[in-house]
This record gives C-alpha cells, sequence and structure tokens, in this order.
C-alpha cells in the first residue's frame, strides 16, 4: 500500500509542475487509502454483557466496560444452549459471544450470536513465600513485607517438578497459588513451586 503511494507520489509530480499541485495530490492519495482501510471489515468476535437494545442489534460492555454496537441482520444465526432463538428473545444482562465482521470503529454486524453462561470469577491468588518453619501440613512463612502467614496444605496441594512437601525447609522461597482462608494471614494452597534449589 505505501509503495502504491509512492509509485502514485512520482508519477504525480512528473504530471504536475507546481509544488502546491503536487502537495495535494499526494494529500488526496495518502486521505483516499486511510478511507480505504476504514472500510475495511475485520473478523471480531466480541464477549461480554448486553447493556441495552436496539431495534436491528444491541450494546455490550466487555470485560474491560469497553461498549461495542452490534448489528445484526436477518441472515444472523442466534443460539441459547438449547435451541435457536431470534434478536427479541434477547434480554438485557444476557451473557453472549457475538461473532461477525467488525469496522475500525469495533461496530460489528453479527454473523452469529451465542447466549453463554458467565464464568464464575476466578479467586485463586499467588503469592511469594519465605518459608520459616515446615510440617506435613502447613507451612509457617513470611510474605515479601516480613508479615506471617500460614500456608494449608491439604489432599488437593500439588507441587510442581518433582518437589514434595518434605523437600521444602525453612529458608525456601515459594510461589503458592491458592486461596485466602476464612482465617486471618491464611492461605489454601492449590499448588506450591519451589524457587530455591
Amino acid at each position: 500500500m505505501i509503495l502504491n503511494i509512492i509509485l502514485s507520489t512520482v508519477l504525480l509530480a512528473q504530471a504536475t509542475s507546481t509544488p502546491s499541485a503536487l502537495r495535494d495530490a499526494v494529500k488526496d492519495q495518502v486521505a483516499a487509502e486511510v478511507a480505504a482501510i476504514a472500510q475495511t471489515k475485520v473478523r471480531r468476535a466480541y464477549v461480554g454483557s448486553i447493556t441495552s437494545k436496539t431495534e436491528a442489534g444491541f450494546v455490550m460492555d466487555n470485560h474491560k466496560n469497553e461498549s461495542r454496537n452490534i448489528t445484526t441482520t436477518a441472515e444472523a444465526t442466534i443460539k441459547n444452549s438449547a435451541k435457536d432463538i431470534t434478536l427479541k428473545d434477547l434480554k438485557i444482562g444476557d451473557f453472549v459471544i457475538a461473532m461477525g465482521e467488525a469496522d475500525a470503529k469495533n461496530n460489528l454486524l453479527a454473523k452469529r450470536i451465542l447466549v453463554v453462561t458467565k464464568s464464575a470469577e476466578d479467586k485463586r491468588k499467588t503469592m511469594i513465600f519465605t518459608v520459616t518453619k515446615s510440617t506435613a501440613t502447613t507451612l509457617s512463612v513470611e510474605n515479601l513485607k516480613k508479615e506471617a502467614w500460614t500456608v494449608k496444605i491439604t489432599s488437593d496441594t500439588s507441587y510442581t517438578g518433582k518437589t514434595k512437601v518434605a523437600d521444602i525447609v525453612a529458608g525456601d522461597k515459594i510461589a503458592v497459588v491458592g486461596s485466602l482462608a476464612s482465617i486471618a494471614s491464611t492461605f489454601n494452597a492449590l499448588k506450591i513451586h519451589k524457587l530455591t534449589k
């Protein structure tokens, strides 16, 4: 595309004699190329919740709270988990995946829309600790702020590599994936990765 602009500019330079005519010709050529790019449609899929409906579609917010305008045609396929539905069956709050062609402003002409169940929020966290004491069911640890924590180990706790709980000793640095327990400064371990050798 840039090569086309350069070649067009050279040809226009030969055909025009004044600098202002050349500048105007290049400006017009660039404007035409930018307009062509703006009209380009790209296949996209947007995921989010319907926030409002229009006669020809709806507006949805994605996980970043960015609004997306979705337009449908009579040929669009709209489904929920059980059957085909129509645009009128969609409700505000429905969690959808809209697939189709998006323009440069992220407006989507949907070819297919699926109403799906929104996944539960993942509450797992990863924390880095230094071990101060180790037993078969708990690790006494300190976080990076030197605050005391307890890491609970259960039969569901797994380890990376060949590490076992017996391999974790005082002074080891570990990364723990898990969840906060109901008891303050307690972390339920799902997976432990030993950072020190």
